[in-house]
């Protein structure tokens, strides 16, 4: 990995603190630059690698529609279905980074046991609670998807993209606990920290 690309990592890493918190102090406005700029550091860390050309290319496509997702669930914005098409999109090309990168199947198969139990458990609450509101089948496809793109990195068999893709599911399932159910532990500080350290694991778990 390149210097300037560690460089742009822990830019990312600084934008997040600031970001986790301006949340736990209820800063909006601080908020409103720390959380992309995360993303943006990222996207420019990757830019700035010199990774193999597919792997590139999903994985900004991964981030740039991760910031796309974060600017649409701000609290002023709070665009909650685009929001969430747009991490679809962002789950779909992590899936793609997965194949171009080759999974094992011994890894693939805890990858799916993981993915299974988090749909089991958290996912069916979550989607219970939504059976006839225009949520139910946006939060469906993103929980399947999510499953998907689990299982896939978890099947590299690298531990940063694993730890990458538990952190992800974490933060997804304590946003839609938090979003549809009751308060979720940790509140938004929790989600927001679970989620940057899952992209920040998953740059460093392709690029390295």
């Amino acid at each position: 990995m390149t210097t300037t690309s560690w460089i742009f990592i822990a830019v990312s890493a600084l934008a997040a603190g600031l970001d986790w918190w301006s949340v736990h102090t209820g800063n909006e406005r601080i908020e409103q630059g720390a959380k992309p700029a995360v993303l943006v550091a990222l996207i420019l860390a990757v830019w700035a690698d010199e990774l193999s050309g597919g792997e590139q290319l999903w994985l900004l496509v991964a981030l740039i529609a991760g910031l796309f997702g974060d600017v649409l669930l701000l609290p002023r914005v709070d665009k909650f279905v685009a929001g969430l098409a747009s991490f679809l999109v962002g789950h779909l090309a992590y899936t793609g980074l997965a194949a171009s990168i080759g999974m094992r199947s011994l890894w693939m198969l805890v990858g799916l046991l993981i993915a299974s139990s988090m749909i089991a458990t958290v996912g069916t609450k979550i989607t219970d609670s939504l059976h006839g509101t225009s949520y139910f089948v946006p939060v469906v496809a993103y929980i399947l998807t999510i499953g998907l793109t689990t299982t896939l990195l978890v099947g590299t068999g690298r531990l940063l993209l694993v730890s990458g893709a538990l952190l992800f599911v974490v933060s997804d399932a304590l946003l839609g606990y938090d979003r549809f159910i009751n308060a979720a532990p940790g509140g938004r500080v929790a989600v927001h920290a679970t989620y940057h350290l899952a992209q920040i694991f998953l740059v460093l778990g392709a690029l390295n």
